[in-house]
Formats: C-alpha cells, structure tokens, sequence
C-alpha cells in the first residue's frame, strides 16, 4: 500500500514477541482491503509500434490473473484483425471468465473464450469478459491505430502499479520517543501487507517479529526490536 504509516512500536532489549492477536489481524485485515481498492485502480500499458495507450483495467477476477501474468513479465500478443471493428490474439494462458452479453464500444478491452484478448475500436455485440478500457481516445483515433492490419502489442503495468510490489518501504522521520520504552516511527512507502496475507500471514509470532524487522525496520541500525506490540497504527495520510 502506497501511503505513510505511524507504527507504534515497545522497544526492549531482549528479543521477543507476545500477544499480537486479534488486533494484528485485524491491522492486517484492514490493510489488505485498502490495497484491494487501490489496485482496482491501477493502468496498464499497451505499447503498439511507437504508440503507447494507456488503459483502466477492471475489478474482477479475469484482470486480477491478467495483472498477475503483468507483474512476471510484460505480455506480447500477436493479433489478427478481424471483421473490421476488432483484434484479437491469444494471451497463451486461461483467465477466469465471467461473461455477459456485450455490446462493445471503441476501446473496450474484452476477455474472449477464457484465453483470447480482443481489442476493440467498433461496435460488436457478443457474451465477453471484460478486462479493461483503454483511456479517452476517439473512435477515429482507434482504427487508425488498430484498424489497419494485424498488429503486435505489448503489455505491461504502469510504472505506479509495479511500485506496489517493488517499493521499498523508507523511514519518513526520525526515531521519536515518546516515553520511556515506546517509541515511533514514521514510515512511507508499500508497506506490503497484502503480499503477507496471499502467502499465509504468520503461524507464530516469531513470524510477525521477523516480517517486521526484514520489512520495515531493516534500515534502522542497531535496533533491538521485541516485546508486547499492543497497538499498530496504521494511517493513510492524503
């Protein structure tokens, strides 16, 4: 999640970790919600030749595995045109599907047979899946650009999104002391959350300890992190 984080930490000498609990799954809980909204979001990337498009990708299941082919690697696709108001081309993976009868407009990026994107800059009436919307263009602007033979097209995240795996998060502030034994940090950055929760969370608190050592506090030197967190407060600032 990109934004700034206060994490209100017990600082002790011995390491140890109790009772994170409820409340640090709820922490969790609530982070990985907010990074769900965020990445509905997100842009994706549609290089054609020396054009770059830019399009919003939608909120269901089949954008989701799209991004998630995106965040390996970027996607080529050779296309074909066909019948004068589309491209489509083989993603070379099955997507989930959900389809609805459609009517497309120019721009409307759809989900076809579970494995074929079809772009779109005419009209066509069909049951699709929909992946995304390429940005404001004109419909002229579109066929010129997709409407005059088969193409090859690269996809790939825009750069904010990629961030959202590859930021590291960066100490906003100094060390405050706040009172004997407790202190608090500032954070900024992806505090990387929602990849926690995809790959299990934590089976023990020792866990939760080293996450938040490798994740957060690595660059903090010389600090001896341990004891009871009883409150980890985590704000998105605007």
């Amino acid at each position: 999640m990109k934004g700034e984080f206060l994490y209100v930490l017990f600082i002790v000498i011995v390491l140890g970790i109790v009772g994170c609990g409820n409340r640090m799954e709820e922490t969790l809980s609530e982070s990985a919600t907010a990074e769900t909204i965020q990445e509905s979001e997100k842009k994706m990337l549609i290089t054609i030749g020396d054009t770059v498009l830019t399009a919003t990708l939608e909120n269901n299941e089949a954008a989701d595995a799209l991004k998630k082919l995106l965040r390996d690697r970027d996607l080529t696709i050779n296309f074909s045109q066909y019948g004068g108001f589309e491209q489509v081309g083989s993603i070379g993976s099955q997507l989930p599907t959900d389809d609805v009868q459609t009517t497309t407009t120019a721009g409307d990026i759809m989900l076809y047979s579970g494995n074929q994107m079809v772009m779109f800059y005419g009209n066509h009436s069909w049951a699709y899946t929909r992946l995304g919307k390429m940005d404001p263009a004109s419909a002229g602007e579109l066929e010129n650009i997709l409407g005059n033979g088969d193409i090859t097209a690269t996809f790939s995240l825009a750069e904010a999104d990629l961030e959202v795996n590859a930021e590291t998060v960066k100490v906003n502030s100094e060390m405050l002391e706040l009172e004997d034994g407790l202190s608090a940090i500032s954070f900024k950055g992806n505090d990387g959350f929602l990849e926690f929760m995809e790959q299990g969370g934590a089976s023990s608190d020792a866990e939760v300890v080293e996450y938040l050592k490798d994740k957060l506090l690595s660059n903090i030197p010389d600090l001896i992190f341990g004891g009871e967190i009883n409150d980890v407060e985590n704000k998105e600032r605007n």
